[in-house]
């Protein structure tokens, strides 16, 4: 249905305030740019490369695994980061290890908490004390 109906299908108004942030890519892009969009990616998610990809995530976190111990106290969204990043290098630029890593998950926090506030600014409302004329 989203691929031959893919046209009935509008983004919502608050996916599209984040072009500022994640640009006019697949997941905020519409019509005939999405659909040149989605091709382009389409060989990405390809059932062998998806398989590939299953077997990268799995070795990965296996060696994270293999490194924690009972009693051990873990932040895991520091964890989970570290491991999404170690998964995206290598899935995508057939890369091990990123010498950049900290920046990277930096960046990306920071990403994360600018669109956080941004989406959440769209939502404000006013305070109950203050009312029209007063």
């Amino acid at each position: 249905m989203l691929i031959t109906k893919s046209r009935d299908f509008i983004k919502h108004f608050g996916l599209k305030q984040t072009r500022q942030l994640l640009g006019d890519g697949l997941l905020n892009s519409e019509g005939e740019f999405w659909l040149r969009q989605r091709r382009l990616a389409q060989p990405a998610f390809h059932r062998d490369r998806i398989q590939q990809y299953g077997r990268v995530m799995i070795d990965h976190a296996r060696r994270m695994l293999a490194g924690w111990h009972d009693g051990d106290r873990r932040d895991l969204v520091v964890e989970m980061m570290e491991l999404t990043l170690k998964i995206a290098a290598k899935t995508l630029f057939d890369a091990e290890e990123t010498g950049d890593a900290a920046v990277i998950r930096d960046q990306l926090a920071l990403s994360i908490r600018l669109f956080n506030e941004r989406f959440i600014s769209m939502f404000r409302f006013r305070s109950a004390g203050r009312h029209r004329g007063t």
